[in-house]
């Protein structure tokens, strides 16, 4: 191979270089192009993806809020319902005690009253029967004396 014929060939060579060097570029090119297109693609379905996530947790938190504000409500009422059965049982429970303790009073006055019945009684009862013992003392007395009067013929004798 002479000289003429190995310029010959790197012309070939740097020529062939030349043109896949261009077609190079262009493809990288035609690729960059490609590729930025692309990506511009995904990252608009990207944003269209988070923002219908961002409605969807929007509207998903709403529900969510109303559900719980719902809830909070029902539990109020709960609460209210049983605070207010509470309060009347305790105001029955109150009116009952009441009651016990008013009926008490009363027993407790009749039975004073009985009480003092019976104290009266009891000290008519005494005097009565102070009257009668004195009545008995005295007639024993003169029917003793009676008999010792007559000593001769009656005789009373202790024991």
């Amino acid at each position: 191979m002479d000289e003429k014929d190995r310029q010959f060939i790197e012309g070939i060579f740097l020529r062939q270089g030349e043109q896949f060097k261009q077609q190079l570029e262009a493809t990288s090119e035609r690729f960059t192009q490609q590729l930025d297109a692309r990506s511009e693609q995904l990252t608009r379905q990207l944003e269209a993806t988070s923002e219908r996530f961002t409605r969807q947790l929007e509207a998903t938190s709403e529900r969510f809020t109303q559900q719980l504000a719902a809830a909070t409500e029902d539990f109020k009422h709960h609460v209210s319902v049983v605070a207010d059965n509470f309060d009347d049982k305790i105001g029955l429970l109150a009116e009952g005690q009441q009651m016990l303790a008013e009926r008490m009073d009363r027993m407790e006055e009749r039975l004073d009253n009985r009480i003092d019945q019976v104290e009266k009684r009891l000290g008519q009862v005494e005097a009565n029967l102070t009257k009668k013992i004195d009545s008995v003392a005295a007639d024993l007395s003169a029917h003793r004396a009676d008999t010792e009067a007559h000593h001769g013929v009656y005789r009373v004798k202790e024991s």
